[in-house]
């Protein structure tokens, strides 16, 4: 192991292992191997210590090892990992095989990898495998078992590589390839298939990259996924030591923006868990991410001719094709954003799941994909689906149908939805959302009328100290905040950190709903300490503005060219119920559309079950009377 790479401390130039073969290390117990891997292992003394962007930028100076080369090497049954390489530059590994990595006694937070790569610049991966790698002990729990791991790297290319069969009863994540802090990657001609989950597992996936704790700036960035395969995830059902599952995706992504899916492939995905999700490909923002003006805001998604298809989940929790999403920002308190999304030229078939009450969908952007978990969206702009192929998405038991459709926008701005072909679901293209605020128990605080408006908007991010008040310690005692505008009270024990949200700059209101006392985006809010310690920065009788977050419905948007048959309750359906809104129209254009037998029975109205401004510019017909005439026919209804 060597120290830190830094002016004035040793690094290694121009190492070489070729055709080079180390198997059989170990027996999987690691009081008997305390080393992190024991294949090839290649450590420094802050391997833990994850950079932001800015400190990969900084780290070309500090390289341990560089201008490493790994080619034809065979590092197979090995404990705990085959190959480990921790701040690297110029890496090119090649033809080698990591391949049936295993432990049979781990710690909590183990990793079990085939590969571990770790803060490193430019590194290469060619035809290269990490199968197998396992855990099958019933009694231990590991944090992550995946083929390969890849922690804050600079320019990596990883082509012709496979990372398959990854499986554990217990581990929290269990991945083909489990990656943070990528920037500038491309994966071509990849497979990362057959994940398998037991009880013990949370996330089961064949591609999983997340945010770090590195910062605010955390973020993967400028990543493409050219003709990979993310197929046969699953999850057997049950609850293990570290709770109930979460999901089973073909790909997982957070915190990550200009992001390119092309060719890809996520299909046979299966949970068996009530509480764990089944979807190909879930990709978009959380809670902890970073403030939108940030280099972590997630943004600009592309998935062009991709293929999802058999997502079942059978165990009765979500199940989706393609769903991206964005939600509540709970590390600096502003909403979720999430811009420019295109999805075009995708097939989305057989998308199934046993849940009555859980979104099903083939192409959903809004939401996250279980409404169940309280996830909010805020803002999301700029969303295009042309040219795809949605079919076969539905429930195998009786339940909700306003959450099953081929194509779902939820709370979107702007979706312009074109030449699509939807049938054999339950709503074929759907508009919807909510008017209710969202987190429903949450506000802030802002200076003036105008600031609480455009950051409850999305017209400007909530600034501390700027915009929102900036809550820097707790008070004493219990508290009022006086909504004079609605003539109700909100009383809170200003001592209590999980009330107080200092880090989120709001307050907590729980169990209080803030929708059943009404309060709008701009109320008047006198705070009243009561004789207690101010929450700084407040001040005690003054008049502030309150800060909430409404989703609100899908709208201004562009629904033209789209072909859709066969859908049980509605062909095009727009949910618009916006409480300021009378009456409630539909505020998006449907030009050029084609409904046909939609509806049990089919009728006009299930064809289209929009709400018109004006006089609908629908031309309908049956079968053996298709609308005729000169004049421009905006929609076409029919029925048999």
């Amino acid at each position: 192991m060597l120290d830190e790479g830094v002016p004035g401390q040793p690094n290694l130039d121009g190492l070489s292992f070729t055709d080079l073969t180390i198997v059989d290390g170990g027996n999987g117990t690691p009081s008997s191997n305390p080393k992190p891997a024991t294949g090839i292992n290649l450590d420094t003394d802050e391997r833990f210590t994850i950079p932001d962007q800015t400190g990969l930028a900084t780290l070309a100076t500090q390289f341990a090892y560089r201008n490493v080369v790994v080619r034809n090497c065979k590092f197979n049954k090995n404990t705990r990992g085959g190959f480990l390489l921790v701040n690297g530059r110029n890496v090119t590994i090649s033809d080698t095989q990591a391949n049936d990595t295993f432990m049979n006694e781990v710690n909590l937070f183990d990793l079990v990898l085939g590969y571990f790569i770790q803060r490193c610049d430019n590194v290469s991966i060619v035809n290269c495998s990490g199968n197998n790698t396992s855990v099958p002990a019933i009694n231990t729990i590991p944090f992550v078992n995946a083929g390969i791991g890849v922690f804050a790297i600079s320019s990596l290319t990883v082509r012709d590589s496979q990372f398959n069969n990854s499986s554990s009863q217990l581990a929290l994540l269990v991945e083909g390839l489990v990656a943070n802090l990528i920037v500038n990657g491309l994966f071509e001609n990849c497979q990362f298939n057959n994940s398998t989950g037991g009880i013990g597992t949370l996330f089961v996936e064949g591609f999983h990259l997340s945010d770090s704790d590195a910062g605010a700036e955390a973020s993967a960035q400028g990543l493409k996924l050219v003709n990979c395969q993310f197929n046969g995830a699953s999850r057997s059902a049950g609850i293990g030591p570290a709770g109930p599952a979460t999901q089973v995706t073909g790909v997982l992504m957070i915190t990550s923006r200009d992001v390119i899916f092309e060719n890809c492939q996520a299909s046979n995905i299966v949970s068996e868990d009530p509480n764990a999700r089944a979807v190909g490909f879930l990709v978009g923002s959380q809670k902890s991410d970073p403030a939108n003006d940030t280099a972590g805001a997630t943004r600009d998604w592309t998935f062009r001719n991709c293929v999802v298809s058999d997502v079942s989940g059978v165990g009765g929790d979500a199940a989706a094709g393609i769903s991206v999403f964005t939600s509540f920002n709970g590390r600096d308190g502003v909403a979720g954003e999430l811009t420019n999304t295109v999805v075009e030229n995708c097939i989305v078939e057989r998308i199934h799941s046993s849940a009555a009450s859980n979104r099903v969908t083939g192409i959903a952007v809004g939401l996250s994909p279980d409404p169940g978990e309280g996830e909010p969206s805020a803002f999301i702009r700029n969303v295009f689906v042309r040219d795809c192929r949605v079919s076969d998405v539905k429930r195998t038991v009786e339940g909700d149908d306003d959450l099953v459709a081929g194509i779902t926008l939820q709370s979107v701005k702007r979706p312009v939805v074109c030449n699509n072909s939807v049938s054999d679901t339950v709503n074929g293209i759907l508009f919807t959302g909510s008017d209710l605020i969202n987190p429903p128990s949450f506000f802030q605080l802002a200076p003036t009328l105008q600031d609480a408006l455009d950051v409850s908007n999305g017209v400007k991010d909530a600034i501390p100290g700027v915009t929102v008040v900036d809550l820097t310690a707790l008070g004493t005692g219990m508290q009022n905040f006086n909504n004079t505008t609605q003539a109700n009270t909100v009383t809170i024990d200003a001592a209590d950190p999980l009330v107080v949200k200092l880090p989120e700059n709001g307050i907590n209101t729980l169990p209080t709903n803030l929708n059943t006392l009404n309060w709008v985006a701009g109320d008047s809010i006198v705070y009243d300490a009561d004789g207690g310690t101010v929450i700084a920065d407040l001040v005690d009788t003054v008049t502030y503005f309150a800060v909430v977050y409404v989703p609100g419905f899908t709208r201004c948007g562009l629904v033209q060219q789209n072909k859709v048959d066969n859908c049980r309750v509605a062909g095009y359906r727009d949910n618009n119920d916006d409480k300021d809104m009378n009456p409630v129209n539909t505020s998006s254009a449907w030009v050029d559309n084609v409904a046909f037998n939609n509806g049990t029975p089919a009728s006009a109205a299930a064809n289209y079950a929009i709400n018109w401004a004006g006089v609908a510019p629908v031309m309908a017909g049956d079968l053996a009377n298709y609308p005729t005439g000169d004049e421009k026919v905006f929609n076409v209804s029919l029925i048999p």
